[in-house]
């Protein structure tokens, strides 16, 4: 019986983690009503205040642990915080063949991106999926910054082959950009591990589920799911307030 209340075989203990840097760190699992984000360098637990804090800095703006490790805007470079594993994911992490029950999610705004990295040119290429989550969550922010309200997005939803192998070592991601990111139209992972799936606990697209990393012929696609920013109709609605706008800028102007 798990804290919730709900059935699970496991005692949720900690897990040591290998890092893509060949380092090693010990993740706990995430209690209820507790962040799951924990300080860098003395592991202390932060608050939902602190965070808040974190969140809402801005371009050269910073704030520090009690310990003074430094939190900066840019988590671009290095995650600001060690991010404790979901508590829904830790089967993922102590159990292999949990990876190969479930389907994995990609996000992209290519959609030749399935056909684009199994392409003679991309031989040698590491596919990153993750939960449904975590594609909406990398997708929310892409079609955020996207000044084009008619930006379409695909997520493409796979499978793992039967038969493949899950990697007994499961990674934590540092998130050092971009030492174990490559990026080629594809979000392309470049694991230590190339042979069948490798498991890694995400630091930075719904941080603390797990991921894995994959080259495309240990997946089947099963379906691809397309998105837009805003439906035809939400389209219509905002060029049309705009061009009432408009209209009555223009007869004021004249009218003057």
């Amino acid at each position: 019986m798990d804290k919730l209340g709900g059935q699970t075989p496991y005692t949720y203990e900690p897990v040591t983690l290998k890092s893509f840097k060949n380092t090693t760190t010990v993740l706990s699992v995430q209690e209820p009503g507790v962040t799951g984000k924990r300080c860098r360098k003395c592991g202390e637990s932060f608050s939902i205040k602190f965070l808040k804090k974190v969140d809402q800095l801005k371009p050269g703006q910073s704030v520090s642990c009690k310990c003074g490790h430094v939190l900066t805007w840019d988590n671009a470079v290095e995650a600001p915080y060690v991010v404790d594993i979901n508590r829904k994911d830790y089967g993922l992490v102590v159990n292999a063949d949990e990876v190969l029950s479930r389907p994995w999610f990609h996000s992209t705004s290519n959609p030749n991106w399935w056909k684009d990295v199994n392409a003679p040119e991309n031989k040698g290429l590491f596919v990153h999926t993750g939960s449904r989550d975590a594609a909406e969550d990398r997708l929310s922010h892409v079609l955020e910054w996207s000044n084009d309200p008619n930006e379409e997005m695909y997520i493409f939803e796979l499978e793992i082959r039967p038969g493949t192998k899950v990697q007994d070592d499961v990674m934590w991601d540092e998130n050092r950009w971009p030492d174990t990111v490559k990026d080629n139209k594809s979000s392309t992972v470049t694991p230590i591990a190339p042979q069948g799936v490798t498991r890694y606990v995400n630091q930075w697209e719904n941080p603390g589920e797990v991921s894995l990393i994959a080259s495309p012929g240990n997946y089947v696609v099963k379906k691809v799911h397309k998105i837009r920013k805003t439906t035809p109709a939400q389209q219509k609605q905002v060029e049309e307030q705009f061009n009432t706008s408009l209209s009555e800028q223009l007869a004021n102007f004249f009218n003057k």
